[in-house]
């Protein structure tokens, strides 16, 4: 059994990102391969998109039992545990109560080589190397916005890291707030503790100064959860992020995703989202859309067919919103539905592509002078 080095140097801890993963026969997966490479080096950043189903967090939970340890499982357990993880055809548990089993397959590269690991529902067929294995726990840290805030409490060289993200996911400057231990300075431990930690801070919205402890629910998990993250001893080298725009309104989504880039230059993040504006103006080369793994014909084959359906369907939705519903928006509705169509059938592809655009042009001109003469009214 490798005991872990709690002693060890943070210079000693080996780099360690994650260059691809395949699935066989694990949950959502047949056999899927999925690569988080450029040029053959692994990115910093990964992007899963998809609706409830295809699989998001199921990635990021195999993350996690990628840098998990089974020494001191025995078989029935390991098989209790990952046994279930076999995908149920049939709606039965096979993986626990059968024969039936799965295989992971990851390729890691690290600074002392890179190396390849397997899983299947008993353990590691292929473990990592005595360096890694030792420090697993350390390596990623899951994001979970789960935990409510009740006490805030930041090692004090991590606020400038914090205050930045916090203020670049919300769009509120913070400041440190020390008022409440003004009338405590004179005691030596509560000085010593102020010395060492920020304990409070301010949040500037627009109609009021708040107190980290008056933030809304989604806010004080979103602080929860990343100073928990900066807390710790060692950076880790995997941030998981599951959902990642929860909590957060549209119009600061790209922001988070750009705070996270920002505060974790040297960490290989992963996170899952639905939203629909980071699946649109985000990084395309950092996107993974799980939608193509369900996918056939020729929205397999011409993938930009989908993403102009996502576009149709936003403009469909804009049309359900006008007030004033008259023929022009029962004719344009029904001229989004046909080309939703015809984006899955074979034809022109400019004739098609120019009609879409002419019907959003007509779309958002309908909807603008709805609004407008709604508010005029």
């Amino acid at each position: 059994m490798n005991i872990p080095n709690f002693n060890m140097d943070k210079s000693e801890i080996p780099s360690v990102k994650v260059k691809s993963i395949h699935f066989q026969n694990f949950k959502a997966f047949e056999n899927e391969y999925f690569d988080f490479t450029k040029n053959g080096k692994a990115k910093n950043y990964i992007c899963f998109f998809g609706p409830n189903g295809t699989g998001k967090s199921t990635v990021l939970e195999t993350l996690q039992i990628i840098f998990s340890s089974f020494d001191s499982y025995d078989e029935n357990r390991l098989q209790t545990l990952l046994g279930k993880s076999v995908r149920h055809i049939n709606g039965k548990p096979n993986g626990i109560y059968g024969n039936d089993n799965f295989l992971i397959t990851a390729e890691l590269e690290t600074s002392i080589g890179d190396y390849q690991i397997q899983i299947d529902k008993t353990g590691f067929l292929k473990d990592h190397p005595d360096k890694v294995k030792s420090i697993l726990k350390r390596i990623y840290y899951f994001a979970r916005y789960d935990q409510e805030l009740h006490q805030f409490q930041l090692e004090r060289d991590k606020w400038q890291t914090f205050k930045k993200m916090i203020e670049g996911i919300t769009g509120y400057t913070v400041e440190e707030n020390q008022n409440v231990f003004q009338m405590a300075s004179d005691d030596p431990v509560q000085a010593e503790l102020l010395e060492k930690y920020v304990l409070d801070f301010n949040m500037h919205k627009p109609d009021e100064i708040i107190s980290c402890r008056e933030c809304s629910a989604g806010e004080r998990k979103i602080i929860k959860s990343f100073s928990t993250l900066l807390n710790k001893e060692y950076m880790p080298k995997i941030l998981l992020i599951d959902n990642a725009s929860m909590h957060i309104e549209l119009g600061r989504h790209l922001a988070l995703i750009d705070s996270i880039k920002d505060s974790f230059p040297n960490t290989q993040t992963f996170i899952t989202t639905h939203s629909y504006y980071i699946k649109k103006f985000g990084n395309k080369s950092e996107m993974i859309d799980l939608r193509m793994i369900k996918v056939k014909g020729l929205l397999k084959k011409e993938p930009w067919r989908i993403y102009l359906q996502d576009e149709i369907q936003e403009n469909l939705i804009k049309l359900k919103a006008i007030t004033s519903k008259n023929d022009i928006v029962d004719c344009l509705t029904l001229s989004g539905y046909e080309l939703l169509k015809q984006c899955e059938e074979e034809c022109d592809s400019e004739d098609l592509i120019k009609n879409a655009i002419s019907f959003m042009h007509k779309v958002v001109g309908l909807s603008v002078n709805d609004l407008v003469k709604y508010y005029i009214a």
